[in-house]
């Protein structure tokens, strides 16, 4: 397996209590990535002073503060890699969560994605008001997402009308492609529930539309 085929793009807003961390993961993985990405969607906090440590392995990229969908595409735009995987600012991977993903996709060529399982955990004070499941789930999160370059670039950006939820219509248009993912049950994922994430379900209109976009796909197919 080819050590430089994984190009990982981060957004980042306002992330600087956690990406130390989130980094510190990517970095340890027993398979390296041939580049990390981090897209500062216009961070008013030390995101970027997290960052210090570990430049100029990673690649810091400046944006207004436009939303999450331009900040993933800006990084997208830049990479180089065969594969494609994403990580939230605040989230964090298991050491083997690269070296699973690119095994699987490289021995089931008939698959374009892959996720894995994800196991949520709380932060601070604020995690006594969220449910936290107990058990690891399969993980349909960005997060626990990788691709093929190739598949990607099929199916297109994000949306960049959609502030939240920006994974779940881009996974709508990838199966729509007839694309199919894994599952692999393995937690390779670590999900942080906090009440100043970025990520989250798409408000009602949002999701609306998403649904709405997929029947006029359908119709023209």
């Amino acid at each position: 397996m080819n050590q430089g085929d994984v190009s990982v793009v981060i957004p980042v807003y306002n992330a600087g209590l956690y990406l130390r961390e989130t980094l510190e993961s990517v970095l340890g993985q027993t398979i390296k990535p041939k580049e990390i990405i981090l897209v500062n969607d216009g961070s008013t906090d030390n995101s970027f002073e997290q960052t210090l440590d570990f430049q100029p392995v990673i690649t810091w990229l400046d944006s207004p503060h436009v939303g999450i969908s331009h900040a993933l595409n800006l990084g997208i735009s830049k990479a180089t890699g065969k594969y494609l995987a994403f990580l939230d600012a605040d989230d964090i991977w298991l050491p083997d969560k690269l070296v699973v993903q690119i095994g699987m996709l490289s021995q089931n060529i008939e698959y374009q994605g892959v996720f894995g399982f994800v196991e949520m955990f709380g932060e601070g004070e604020m995690a006594k008001s969220i449910q936290i499941p107990e058990r690891p789930q399969p993980g349909f999160l960005k997060s626990c997402f990788m691709v093929k370059r190739s598949a990607f670039d099929t199916v297109g950006l994000f949306n960049e009308n959609f502030q939240k939820g920006e994974f779940i219509d881009w996974i709508l248009r990838f199966q729509d492609q007839g694309f199919q993912y894994l599952m692999p049950n393995q937690v390779l994922t670590r999900r942080r529930l906090h009440r100043s994430g970025i990520s989250g379900s798409p408000d009602f209109g949002d999701f609306l539309n998403m649904i709405k976009a997929r029947l006029d796909r359908s119709r023209a197919q």
